[in-house]
């Protein structure tokens, strides 16, 4: 039997109608990605009998679960309905805003040459890779005039889900799921004290983004609502710029009724 090679593996997903239930005759959409795996997760507890001989007696397992993460470079298309689950929301009109509407998912990772039975595969689409130098516009931080420029951006979406443990069951129930907490952090260079100055006042306000380079075929993601945290000036030395790292936090727009909105689309 041959030796399985990573390059050669095909992840794909398909929506499931009831939590932990794949579709009969699933048709999977094969998806995009650079790396990441899926794997099961087995808990295990050693046994605490008192023994004479001081052996173990046992090594027992308490529960069976999963995980897994993918890594992927983002292009038009290729991720909507991760999107709406990630969000819990749907799209509406090329609008989507986080909500309450959970949406799960079956993953499958293909090694060799076994399927899920009856499964049929929707090949991914090719549109070009989204690339910061390029397909980065329509910048805006907080109403501040100039926009400050920016090196780095990174966005957090948690739904703060927790497993349900039950007796009789190695697996967990459906999952429960908290608030929703939206976070991230921005490096902009410091060419004036406007922005510091916003990170010391406790302010904050709208960021928003438009990621693509092809019209009709871009992002536009918006925070309408954002409260600057614990920001600093980063001097560094000789070789260094003078940066401002700014961490924020997504708070509810009343207006747009969400704390993230995600528009596709865009001209």
């Amino acid at each position: 039997m041959a030796f399985a090679s990573g390059s050669e593996v095909r992840r794909a997903y398909v929506a499931e109608s009831a939590w932990g239930t794949t579709p009969t005759t699933p048709v999977f959409k094969v998806l995009r990605t650079t790396g990441g795996n899926i794997r099961n997760n087995k808990t295990t507890k050693k046994s605490n009998e008192i023994q004479a001989d001081r052996n173990v007696r046992d090594e027992f397992m308490t529960a069976l679960g999963a995980s897994g993460s993918y890594n992927f470079e983002l292009s038009y298309a290729s991720f909507d309905d991760i999107f709406e689950s990630v969000l819990a929301g749907t799209w509406a009109t090329d609008v989507l805003k986080n909500g309450a509407t959970r949406k799960y998912f079956t993953f499958e990772e293909t090694l060799a040459s076994a399927i899920v039975s009856g499964a049929t595969y929707t090949a991914p689409n090719d549109n070009e890779i989204m690339v910061a130098g390029v397909s980065v516009g329509g910048l805006a931080v907080a109403g501040l005039s100039p926009v400050p420029k920016l090196r780095k951006v990174t966005l957090n979406i948690e739904q703060n889900i927790r497993k349900r443990p039950t007796i009789n069951s190695l697996y967990t129930e459906e999952f429960g799921w908290g608030f929703l907490d939206v976070t991230g952090t921005f490096e902009a260079y410091f060419e004036s004290g406007a922005l510091y100055q916003e990170v010391l006042d406790h302010g904050g306000g709208a960021l928003s983004l438009t990621l693509g380079q092809t019209t009709a075929e871009k992002y536009t993601i918006d925070l309408p609502a954002v409260r600057f945290l614990d920001g600093e000036r980063q001097v560094g030395g000789n070789e260094d710029d003078v940066m401002v790292s700014v961490p924020f936090r997504a708070r509810y727009d009343g207006t747009e009724t969400a704390s993230i909105k995600i528009t596709r689309a865009v001209a």
